[in-house]
This record gives structure tokens, sequence and C-alpha cells, in this order.
């Protein structure tokens, strides 16, 4: 009977008797036909539709963010739990995969570390989408396992047929395990099962315009112009400390952000019984460039004096002095991926890869070589500490929503040309083309 009313609303009254029975069912007659016009427009859309085979390359080492104990697990385990999964974007030209990962200590203090960060595995090739991931079935894998031994560890998810094949985890170490992203640090790379994934052409209406990664860039770069910060924890001494609080700050352009953000969760670094801090600073200027699939600003920084300036709390106890550590030609690089979302373009908030570059060098006299190595630990703990918090900044809602605007507006004036696409309205996807980007809007 809903059959019935529903083409009683499509067919003109005249053909109403010819195709629906006194009773109001459809004709036997006319059922047949619609049986053959649905497997038809199946089989079509089967002849259009394209499985192929995918294999993601294994993802760079990954160093989790130290959330608590004493940045150590002195052979208890750690543990390693949590999930790897994969999703088919929105705009259904990318597949994304989400590592959730922890690390912790089996006994002692419970030191622990987790991974919480996005990666891109898949970008569909040109005038294809995504239809669906075939196999595997289960787009999640999930592990659970207590490392074996120090050092490398193959870790297997609980499930063989899940997106993830393996982990490889570098465990415990000879000295602190978490907290730097060097060899001998705590650090997780994913490998991937192999993907078939079913491809469709792009929907009537969408269309496809590649340009240049240096272009957008430069629309955040330029929208970021104006940015001042500080990075300076010292200060006068009180008691066995020169930490000086609510000091290190950046401040956004207006249009982006009014108020000015305050790096609350930069400390002391205490070399027992020294003490080392943040000397005076100061951002110079941002630059955009590209770095693989990454837009990548760099965020160059320059002090008049040493960048990280120790004090010593007694005498006696510094047989090397409190050398003050240069940080020659230092510079922050943000790398943030491109990414859609409610036909807005931005970058992904669980993807921003923060690196500190600088020449690292201690002045000890005829002991730097010594020193130099004695120091480095904790000054790259420091930094690699403040790579969580810069994202932490850029994940917040303001600065997401205000960077989106700028990076949508420039794209919707380049393509709205007559020679592009002067009816444009909505961007519906982005893909990576190695120094370009795709575009696919509607």
């Amino acid at each position: 009977m809903v059959i019935a009313e529903f083409f009683y609303g499509k067919i003109p009254l005249y053909l109403y008797g010819r195709l629906i029975n006194f009773n109001g069912t459809i004709k036997t007659s006319v059922m047949k036909y619609i049986s053959f016009l649905t497997a038809l427009i199946f089989f079509t859309s089967s002849l259009l539709a394209q499985r192929t085979l995918i294999a993601p390359a294994k993802q760079e080492r990954i160093f989790p963010q130290w959330v608590g104990g004493d940045r150590d697990f002195w052979g208890h385990g750690p543990r390693v739990t949590g999930t790897v999964r994969v999703e088919v974007t929105e705009g259904k030209g990318q597949i994304i995969a989400f590592i959730n990962l922890r690390l912790e200590e089996t006994e002692g203090d419970g030191s622990a570390a987790e991974v919480n960060e996005t990666r891109l595995i898949y970008n569909a090739p040109a005038g294809k989408q995504i239809r669906s991931i075939i196999t595997p079935g289960p787009l999640a894998s999930e592990f659970n396992t207590k490392l074996a031994r120090g050092g490398l560890n193959r870790v297997g998810p609980a499930s063989r047929i899940g997106p993830a094949s393996h982990l490889i985890v570098n465990g415990d170490g000879e000295s602190k395990d978490i907290g730097n992203n060097t060899n001998d640090d705590s650090y997780v790379s994913v490998f991937f099962n192999g993907f078939v994934v079913e491809l469709e052409p792009l929907p009537s209406g969408v269309r496809e315009y590649n340009l240049a990664k240096s272009l957008l860039s430069s629309i955040v770069a330029a929208k970021l112009n104006g940015t001042k910060g500080r990075l300076n924890t010292y200060g006068p001494r009180v008691g066995d400390s020169w930490f000086k609080p609510n000091d290190s700050w950046l401040k956004f352009p207006d249009e982006i952000r009014r108020d000015t953000m305050f790096f609350t969760d930069m400390k002391e670094v205490l070399i027992s019984p020294r003490r080392y801090n943040y000397n005076d600073i100061n951002l110079r200027n941002i630059r955009g460039d590209v770095n693989q699939q990454y837009l990548r600003l760099s965020v160059n920084w320059e002090s008049d004096g040493p960048e990280f300036r120790g004090e010593c709390v007694n005498d006696v106890g510094c047989m090397f002095g409190s050398p003050s550590v240069q940080l020659d030609n230092f510079s922050i690089k943000i790398n943030v991926r491109p990414f859609v979302k409610g036909n807005r373009l931005l970058y992904d908030p669980w993807d921003i890869q923060v690196d500190f570059g600088y020449n690292y060098s201690a002045d000890c006299g005829v002991l730097s070589a010594l020193c130099t190595e004695i120091f480095k630990d904790p000054v790259q703990n420091a930094f690699f500490n403040a790579r969580f918090m810069l994202a932490s900044v850029l994940r917040e809602a303001a600065t997401l929503d205000q960077i989106s605007f700028a990076l949508t507006d420039g794209i919707m004036t380049f393509l709205r040309v007559p020679s592009r696409f002067p009816g444009a309205t909505q961007i519906v996807e982005v893909m990576d083309r190695g120094n370009d980007i795709s575009i696919r809007c509607r």
C-alpha cells in the first residue's frame, strides 16, 4: 500500500489505472519491471565501482607525551594498552588512522605516557572517492600487552583481522624512558595490514583542482603575521628558585584571538643543585613553507643573552659551575596537515607535529663536552614538553576557527574565477598530492 501511495504521487492520473489494481496494489507486470530496474541500477553502480588493494606505509616513530611518574619504567614493563582505528573522512577522499595508546609502568610509581594522535594513511586517486573499506572488517585493533623485555618489542593486537598488523615499541631503556624524542626514549611505530577499498566516481557537480601547498602555507603565515611571543621563566631568586611565573606567552593578532595565551606549564628545570630557566627569548617572525604532507610554519626566536640560564643553589655541589646553555638559531617548526570538516578547510587538530631546531652548546671550559651531555636531557625534556603545550594552543576552538576562515576564504577566492569554478559554494575534501593539494568542491 505504501508503494501504491508513492506511485500515485509520482505519475499522471491517466496512467494510474494501468499500473495499479483496483485494490490499490501494484500489478505483477509493473513489479517485475521495478525489480528489473533495481537490478540494472545495482549492476551499473557495481561496474562503476572499483576495488583496489592499498598497503599503508609504516608510520614514523611517535614519541608519547609524559603524563605521570618519574619518567623511568625501571624494568617494570611497561604495559601497552589502547586502540588503533581507521575511518574514511566525511569527504570520502582519505583514510585517517586514530592512534590512542598508553604505556604504563606496571609497578613503582606508575610512570606513564600516552599517544593521542591521528595520521593520514591513504588518499583517493584523482576523480575517485572512497565508497567503503571492504577489508579489514573490524576497523579497530585493540592492544593490551606487557612488554617482555627492555628495548624494542613487537606487540600484536588482540585480533589479527583489524587494521593494525603490529606495533614496534621501544620500552624500558638505560636512562629516563619518557619525555624526549631521541633514539633511547620510548616510542611507538604502527604497522598496518593491507586494505581493500572500493572506489567510485565523484558525484555529479563535484570538481577537483590542484594548487601548491606553498600557497596555503603563505595564507596561514599571513594570517599569523604580527604574532608576538616571549619565552621567559628567569627572574629574581626566591629561596632556592629563580622561576618567574606568567612571563611566557603568545599573542596572536586580535582578529584571531584578543586575549594573550600564557604558557602556564613551563617550569624551572632542576639539575640538582642547579636551576635552569628560559631566558628572555622573543619571537622574531613566522614563515610558511612545505614539509611533505604538512604545511610548515617556522617560528623564529632570538635572545640577546644565553637562551637557557643556569644558577646554583650552593657552590659546594656545582663542581662544573652553572654553565649557561646556548641555543643558537632557535626556531619552532609547527607542521599541520590540511583537513576538511563541515565544508571548511582547516588543519587536523590531532596531527600537529612540533619540532625544535637549535644549535645546542653548554660552556664548561675544558669540560664542555662532558657537561654538554649532562645537561642535554633536561633541556631536551623541557622543549619536548613545550611541543605538546604549543599543540594544545593550536587545538583551541578560537584559533582553529579563525585560521579555518582564512584558509577557506583564500581557497574559495582562488576557485571563483571564470577559468576555474565561479559557482563554487563549498569545499568537499582535500587530498595530498606531493607538493600540491587537491581541492574538491561543489
